[in-house]
């Protein structure tokens, strides 16, 4: 798959979740913006082979596919920290990060499977 530059035209926002305990024995799930990042976003059939993870049987599938430059900053968080979510506010919605796979293609760039949440809140 070719990556440009130019292809990278929505607004997106990488995002670490936190669990934490609400009154009456609840949790309450929070989002901390890492970064706010430029990503080409397309949606992913059924029959595309999937980044970074095996889909099992009944398991949900990624629905879209964001592709982002690969910056020193994303770098610094780590693998472990690329298992968060991506919100893209102009959509109102939230995806979980399945997977993903670096790629070279005139830089540096990241290609990631996202799993739909649903509406940001």
């Amino acid at each position: 798959m070719k990556t440009d530059i130019g292809m990278l035209r929505e607004r997106i926002v990488l995002e670490r979740a936190s669990d934490d305990p609400a009154p009456g024995g609840r949790i309450a799930r929070t989002y901390e913006p890492l970064a706010t990042l430029w990503a080409g976003l397309t949606p992913v059939s059924g029959t595309q082979e999937h980044l970074g993870q095996t889909v099992g049987e009944g398991a949900k599938r990624p629905t879209m596919r964001a592709v982002i430059r690969l910056t020193p900053y994303l770098e610094s968080l780590g693998p472990k920290r690329l298992d968060t979510f991506i919100h893209w506010p102009r959509q109102n919605r939230r995806f979980q990060v399945a997977g993903a796979e670096e790629r070279w293609a005139g830089g540096h760039f990241l290609a990631i499977d996202l799993i739909e949440q649903g509406a940001a809140s």
